[in-house]
């Protein structure tokens, strides 16, 4: 007996030290939980075109895993056009649409929510959106090193469990892979006393500016006195954004056109005139099936305390007049900062035509009329 515990003593000390002269890089990394991407039977390169994250309940993946031979077997393929702030995802016979600016995917007939978001200059899309529209099934499951998000046909045959015990060899590959951008360079190891020489600075290259663009960037946001349905109307014609503030008595009433927003892409803010008002409001989405808004607005002279998890609506030019006219759409524009982005909220009436107006002398000046999300704000 007292031969075999020496020698696993020893190897016990063994593995203590190295875990110490392992570089705290190193060793750091080494715990690093990944979100894997499998589409059909093909595990993809960790982190092609940028790690996944999940938001507001939705997993976004890059739109770039369609654009390159990554997709696989999966029959969806992407064109993605930074320059006209586009990407699209399609098939033989069909295509979905992501505009940077718009908070919706849409094809020929149908808008589908949430839309596409900018992240470290890539574009990314929400999976459930992808598998909605392609007739795919999705699933997200815990793995060895993180997660695994599988997109296949429905007539796959396999559940997520049997397919991740047969490509968990697969994962595993990948996962190395990935942790060699974390590991020490050669001959940078703790106590060696090497130093590597330092490289010489490159000078950075010159680049010409970037063009500057001519027309703003607005967030128009309207109340619930309006008439929501002929705004929405004007709002799709043009493919413009908005957000509108709506108090818990008014969703009850017009579920109709709150769920007409939701699905077109519109933010919802909840106004507040006291504090059970957020808690109501949020109750009526779950009920409709809505996402839950993180966004409110406290009227009436209401100081809103904190409330964990959402944002006030604050920062915004104030724009007190009704847009019901084109003398109205002309001083709107009057307030916006060319080129900038310009938080606009309308305390006035707004009509069809004073809106139609408004895109209208917006779309010639080249801008953009933007939906508003919690990331926009101050």
């Amino acid at each position: 007996m007292k031969r075999t515990k020496k020698p696993l003593a020893l190897l016990l000390t063994l593995l203590a030290v190295a875990a110490l002269l392992l570089p705290p890089r190193a060793a750091e990394a080494e715990g690093r939980e990944v979100m894997f991407l499998a589409l059909e039977e093909n595990v993809l390169p960790v982190g092609s075109g940028g790690m996944p994250f999940w938001s507001g309940g939705y997993l976004y993946v890059p739109a770039s895993i369609f654009a390159s031979s990554l997709r696989g077997e999966s029959g969806i393929s992407a064109i993605i056009n930074d320059d006209k702030r586009v990407a699209v995802l399609y098939e033989p016979g069909r295509s979905l649409y992501f505009e940077y600016d718009l908070n919706y995917a849409y094809d020929d007939a149908t808008t589908y929510y949430p839309g596409a978001v900018l992240r470290g200059g890539s574009v990314y899309v929400p999976l459930s959106v992808v598998a909605q529209f392609f007739g795919k099934i999705y699933s997200v499951s815990k793995v060895n090193h993180g997660q695994l998000a599988w997109l296949r046909r429905a007539d796959f045959g396999l559940d997520e469990k049997y397919f991740a015990d047969i490509a968990g060899a697969s994962m595993e590959s990948r996962y190395q892979q990935y942790m060699q951008q974390f590991a020490a360079p050669a001959g940078s190891g703790s106590g060696s006393g090497a130093q590597t020489p330092a490289a010489p600075e490159t000078p950075p290259e010159e680049t010409p500016p970037e063009e500057t663009q001519k027309g703003a960037e607005v967030f128009l946001t309207f109340t619930p006195e309006d008439d929501v349905s002929a705004l929405l109307d004007v709002l799709q014609s043009y493919r413009a954004g908005a957000a509108f503030v709506v108090s818990p008595e008014w969703m009850e009433t017009e579920t109709d056109s709150l769920r007409r927003i939701a699905a077109e892409g519109h933010s919802i803010l909840i106004e507040l005139t006291g504090p059970e008002d957020f808690e109501a409001g949020s109750e009526i989405l779950i009920r409709e099936n809505i996402p839950l808004t993180h966004l409110y607005y406290a009227t009436d002279g209401y100081d809103a305390p904190e409330i964990p998890g959402c944002v006030p609506l604050s920062g915004f030019a104030l724009f007190r007049e009704d847009l019901d006219s084109a003398v109205a759409a002309g001083d709107l524009m009057g307030v916006l900062t060319p080129g900038g982005r310009t938080r606009v909220l309308l305390l006035g009436d707004a009509t069809a035509s004073g809106l139609r107006q408004f895109l209208q002398l917006l779309n010639h000046d080249e801008g953009h009329a933007l939906t508003l999300t919690e990331s926009d704000l101050p």
